[in-house]
């Protein structure tokens, strides 16, 4: 559609455009000399966004046009109004804002179209769609749009050695269980019974509780014995059996000789659980020309203590058993010669432990900077629209995202099956909020919207970028109407930092975890405000280890309840290529950790909880500053808080030795005019160490009420009229 040019004021003028339809000058909007803009930090992403007035009603060729682009392109339209207003010293045209309306909103009352409309096009639809869960490997946006591949990377994890403990109580009988062998004709006769017991404690997936009243043979075990059903690798464990109270005896009849055994037996074959040792814990015998043993209770109560390392290979599994074996002198054909052992237990624990590990393993994970830039274009349709130095070459450039299906070795693909109906995976599914507050969690990072010339850009750095110490505003005259307050949103009495989840394992090893979730105290008392920093995603190196541990080649068809958790691993690269490795203590601290299990195959470290709360101490310590001798005391944790690294996780930390705040928690509020040349500052930008930086980033520097310089960080600004500032007063 060609231009349309209309009546104007002499000193604004405003455009419409749409890509489909064009631009098209208008007529003034009703309302246009009190239609308002207004500056404002966002709470969330720390970013200054910008807010425009909801009063403008359009007539004529504007409404015209809008109704136009409604009609036929419905509320998802892109609709761009410029407003420009002549400098008032060059008197040149300049863009006073820009903005799109939002059609969702559009309403048509006396000929007259009215619609509300913000800051950016880019900023609506990421705000509508900021939590909305997507798959990051679709090959297409939310809106249909095709995007490329995802791009992924090869991580090796080498493993996390893991104390495995698991613990049975002997279930006390209130009777005698019975063992008998019988024959006729003279041979040897076995049989084998169990011993009831409660699993209490469950590390390892393989340990399962016995039974008694279930019988087996000389030669092969059964099920019900088994303390660990058969394992899938060689392992070594460390059996401890301990008071293992119980009494018994026995009734011989003609013998040349018999025994009964406690015994721990080793199983072979994972399925006819053939006998390939027995380790006697306890015996009772006739035998080598020692007169037969007829009967008695062998002394009354008897008491087993044993310990033992025990070796199994795979598809071995261990029991333990009560056996009766008697070598029966014939009957002559008068009836069955037989031969009973009594038992009845009472107390006892059998515990078994493991130092585990298990071969290292690859998978696959995704860059950060490659998954903000991903969901972004899922999310608004938008490529190449993410600036992030510190998730591209920064700090965290290789703090990468996986999931349990990728750490088991599952993939998108059919072909790992034979029956596609069997492949149970799922994707990598996330949003772009929980990104962030992940990001923000870990690392204190911040987001905003700036533009390049009409292109609009995210930009994700650390949170200190968007409270720049460097003076880019600087207000020439005196400020009127000061009101200062104390900002009471940001003094806080409770710290949490770590990870919303994480530490509920099936196995008991969550006691070792450390980057579960953590809080701190501080000496705030009169209000209760919490300073939540809590990551989406996972960063427990036990779920990270037991996930691999069914890996898809041996269980392609079990489900874990690790599959669909987002983790993340600290990594760095292997060399110049796109494999990576992950962190271990000495790549980030001079010390090896203290305080956890097997501290060399550690990971993760870098993110944990304490480590984490020292990257976002310079902003809660704002309320702290007056109180230099007080501390953050540790409070609590759902995981283990011995692990230390620089700073043990349930210590405490002077407020003076946190890292000096950027600003005091006090809004100053003032008047002073935004001339052309003010507004000019606001919205320009300066080089900072030869980088880019929106001024409103930078401190603004005012002539206080008492004729001295003060400086503070924007918390929002009015513009028109006597210019309305609220800033966030700077820690000199």
């Amino acid at each position: 559609m060609a231009n349309i040019l209309t009546e104007y004021s002499d000193r604004v003028r405003y455009t419409l455009h749409n890509n489909t339809y064009g631009t098209i000058s208008i007529t003034d909007p009703i309302g246009w000399d009190e239609d308002e803009k207004e500056f404002s930090r966002n709470k969330t992403y720390h970013g200054i966004f910008t807010t425009l007035s909801n009063s403008l009603k359009f007539t004529k060729d504007a409404k015209d046009f809008i109704k136009l682009v409604y009609d036929t392109l419905g509320i998802n339209a892109d609709l761009r109004l410029v407003k420009e207003s002549k400098n008032s010293i060059t008197d040149v045209w300049e863009q006073s804002y820009s903005g799109y309306l939002d059609l969702s909103t559009y309403e048509i009352e006396n000929n007259q179209v009215s619609c509300k409309f913000n800051s950016g096009g880019l900023e609506s639809i990421l705000k509508s769609r900021e939590g909305d869960q997507v798959e990051i490997d679709r090959r297409d946006t939310i809106d249909e749009k095709p995007i490329e591949e995802l791009q992924t990377v090869e991580v090796e994890i080498a493993g996390r050695r893991i104390f495995l403990e698991s613990i049975w109580e002997v279930e006390p009988m209130n009777y005698y269980q019975e063992l008998r062998v019988e024959s006729r004709d003279g041979n040897t006769r076995t049989i084998s019974g169990g011993i009831g017991t409660k699993l209490i404690k469950k590390s390892h997936d393989e340990a399962g509780t016995t039974f008694s009243g279930v019988t087996g043979t000389y030669t092969n075990g059964v099920t019900s014995f088994m303390l660990l059903t058969p394992v899938n690798r060689p392992r070594e464990f460390q059996v401890s059996i301990k008071d293992l109270i119980f009494q018994c005896y026995s009734i011989y009849g003609s013998v040349d000789w018999g025994h009964a055994n406690i015994t721990l037996v080793r199983y072979g074959d994972g399925s006819n659980y053939t006998v390939l040792e027995r380790i006697d814990l306890w015996l009772a015998h006739s035998e080598n020309n020692t007169p037969p043993i007829y009967g008695g209770n062998y002394g009354g109560v008897q008491t087993v203590n044993h310990y033992r390392e025990i070796v199994l290979n795979q598809n071995e599994s261990l029991g333990l058993e009560v056996l009766l074996r008697a070598d029966l002198i014939s009957g002559g054909g008068t009836g069955n010669v037989k031969a009973d052992f009594w038992y009845k237990f009472s107390k006892g624990r059998i515990v078994i432990t493991e130092d585990s590990h298990f071969d290292k393993t690859i998978t696959k994970a995704v860059r950060p900077f490659h998954l903000a830039e991903r969901l972004i274009e899922i999310t608004t349709n938008r490529k190449n629209v993410l600036r992030s130095e510190i998730l591209l070459s920064g700090n965290f450039k290789n703090l990468l995202i996986t999931h349990g299906f990728w750490i088991r070795g599952f993939d998108k693909s059919l072909e790992q099956n034979e029956n596609p109906e069997d492949n149970r995976y799922k994707p990598l599914t996330t949003s772009f909020k929980d990104f962030m507050s992940s990001f923000f969690a870990v690392a204190n990072l911040g987001m905003g919207i700036e533009r390049n010339g009409q292109r609009e850009i995210i930009v994700i750095e650390d949170l200190k970028y968007f409270y720049n110490r460097n003076t880019t505003i600087r207000l020439p005259f005196q400020v009127k109407n000061v009101k200062r307050s104390v900002d009471s949103s940001r003094y806080y009495s409770l710290l949490d930092f770590g990870f919303e989840k994480g530490g509920s394992y099936e196995e008991a090893q969550g006691l070792d975890e450390y980057n579960l979730k953590n809080s701190y105290t501080t000496c705030i008392h009169r209000l209760s405000n919490t300073y939540s920093a809590l990551s989406k995603y996972n960063a427990d190196s036990t779920g990270v280890e037991f996930t691999r541990r069914k890996p898809f080649s041996n269980y392609s068809t079990e489900d874990t309840n690790y599959d669909q958790n987002v983790y993340f691993l600290d990594a760095k690269a292997i060399g110049p290529t796109n494999n990576y490795t992950v962190r271990l203590w000495q790549d980030d601290f001079q010390n090896a950790p203290l305080g956890i299990y097997s501290p060399e195959t550690a990971f993760n470290l870098r993110i944990s909880p304490f480590n984490n709360l020292l990257r976002h101490s310079w902003y809660f310590g704002g309320g702290l500053a007056k109180y230099p001798a007080d501390k953050v005391k540790y409070a609590s944790s759902s995981g283990n808080s011995n692990l230390k690294t620089i700073y043990k996780e349930n210590g405490s930390l002077v407020n003076s030795n946190l890292e000096r705040s950027r600003f005091v928690p006090e809004i100053v509020k003032f008047n002073h005019v935004c001339t052309d040349e003010i507004l000019k500052m606001v919205e320009g930008k300066s080089i900072i160490l030869g980088k880019e930086l929106l001024n409103v980033y930078g401190l603004i520097e005012f002539i206080s009420e008492n004729n001295e310089i003060e400086k503070g960080y924007l918390l929002s600004l009015k513009p028109n009229g006597v210019g309305q500032w609220e800033l966030l007063k700077y820690n000199k």
